[in-house]
């Protein structure tokens, strides 16, 4: 650990997990200072991994996670790193349900389950498609309106962008990659059909669609805390001050804090995410 780090050094041990078709998925243990039967288990944004926000907000989730008796795992999914090119939007049960099934043979009996960025979207659909028992609580680290982000960017050449990545999948191209300006980061064409497709899943954040009936999130009975920053401004995507409102209204159980002067990272910011973190945990 560096000597002018602000932060305290994350003690653990690294792991895996392999997935009902075979794929081998890392994460990171880190237990609190007691026996407990918690955990809070925390997942990444697009293209992240099990220690995503290593130098922001991580270390402070870990430390919230802790001073309430949760033992801490940072978890990657098969879209983690340059794997985002090739990831299918769906492939997220799987994923999570083989690290919620670690935990429970663990022997943990009670699980929050997190993400940050576009990560809130994968385990939300997760939740909603299989209901596990022991996930007691989710945690969105400032969700993105992904779909509605990715309208924006592509404007009058939506369908057009479509429907070449659905020829080349049906050609058998579908691990080439997309054209750069269809998308701001490079996407296979498979995943670019998974996320964006007419029939894609990723439907729970549409914030920008003003006819969006939000009928995952209205279902969903267990509490839920939103950490939004209020710097988070990605010109493609709603602000945090409009998603807090909509995510008010549309969850049963909402929890919903504004950091004032936080980035889409927290970085500097750690401290108030932290305490808005551990007073959630105390009162679920």
């Amino acid at each position: 650990m560096m000597k002018n780090s602000s932060f305290q050094k994350i003690s653990g041990q690294l792991l895996h997990v392999k997935t009902e078709d075979n794929i081998d998925l890392a994460g990171f243990l880190s237990p609190s200072q007691s026996e407990t039967s918690k955990i809070f288990i925390m997942s990444h944004g697009r293209g992240g991994s099990f220690y995503s926000g290593y130098n922001s907000f991580l270390p402070h989730l870990v430390k919230a996670a802790h001073n309430n008796g949760y033992d801490f795992l940072g978890i990657s999914d098969r879209g983690s790193g340059f794997f985002r090119i090739y990831d299918i939007f769906e492939n997220c049960v799987a994923d999570y349900n083989s690290w919620t099934n670690f935990a429970e043979s663990l022997g943990y009996k009670k699980v929050i389950l997190g993400a940050h960025s576009y990560g809130p979207i994968k385990i939300t659909y997760y939740y909603n498609q299989v209901k596990p028992n022991i996930i007691t609580g989710l945690f969105y680290l400032a969700p993105t309106d992904t779909y509605g982000m990715w309208k924006n960017f592509v404007g009058k050449n939506e369908n057009k962008f479509l429907d070449l990545s659905h020829e080349m999948v049906k050609m058998g191209f579908g691990k080439n990659l997309m054209p750069n300006e269809a998308y701001y980061n490079p996407i296979s064409a498979q995943s670019y059909l998974s996320l964006y497709g007419r029939n894609t899943k990723i439907h729970i954040f549409d914030f920008q669609d003003f006819d969006f009936d939000y009928s995952i999130l209205k279902s969903i009975d267990i509490p839920i805390l939103t950490v939004l920053g209020s710097e988070d401004k990605n010109p493609q995507d709603f602000t945090s001050e409009q998603k807090a409102k909509i995510l008010k209204a549309v969850l049963r159980k909402p929890t919903i804090k504004i950091v004032e002067g936080a980035d889409h990272v927290f970085l500097g910011s750690g401290h108030a995410l932290e305490n808005s973190l551990e007073s959630w945990l105390k009162n679920i």
